[in-house]
């Protein structure tokens, strides 16, 4: 954008300046009439286009994670489908171990969903790092982890009571 300005009244207001913007170019003006005439072009600072683009790709890498989270969410529930299908048509499979396996199954994949809405969450908040929305991401973080470490923990012990079941049946 560029506007020819009096130097005299430079203060004018007549030309906007951002704080992302800067002078590109300044030329005296070649009119006789106005001696003290000067052209000013402002342009966008360089690092605020990169901002903007980097913000952009931030944005869109989130929201491809967070797809991928309700992709993970919904390849679990299909696993668990498929394995109570498969438990439901097998016989002498107890009802007991066929709903541990089919929780380990589910509960791997809601433990990965977990993590990738976490990951989504970060990038969001590196797009925007004010302190309101990095005391938000230290609760969902911390929301998170305990959610992840329980469910660790549920699928270890489901594990291990399979395992018992099987040494116990042989």
């Amino acid at each position: 954008m560029c506007s020819r300005t009096d130097v005299a009244h430079a203060s004018s207001g007549e030309m906007q300046v951002t704080k992302d913007s800067f002078a590109t170019g300044r030329e005296r003006s070649q009119f006789r009439g106005e001696p003290n005439a000067v052209t000013l072009c402002m342009s966008q600072h360089p690092m605020g286009e990169m901002e903007s683009f980097v913000s952009h790709v931030l944005s869109l890498l989130a929201t491809i994670v967070d797809a991928s989270t309700g992709a993970a969410i919904g390849a679990g529930v299909l696993a668990a489908l498929v394995r109570t299908a498969r438990l439901g048509v097998r016989r002498g499979t107890s009802l007991d171990s066929a709903m541990s396996e089919i929780r380990i199954t589910l509960g791997r994949w809601l433990a990965l969903a977990l993590e990738l809405a976490l990951a989504a969450d970060i990038l969001r908040t590196v797009m925007i790092p004010t302190w309101d929305e990095i005391g938000k991401l230290g609760a969902i973080v911390v929301l998170r982890t305990v959610l992840n470490y329980f469910l660790e923990r549920e699928i270890e012990q489901e594990q291990k009571k399979t395992e018992y079941v099987l040494e116990s049946a042989v």
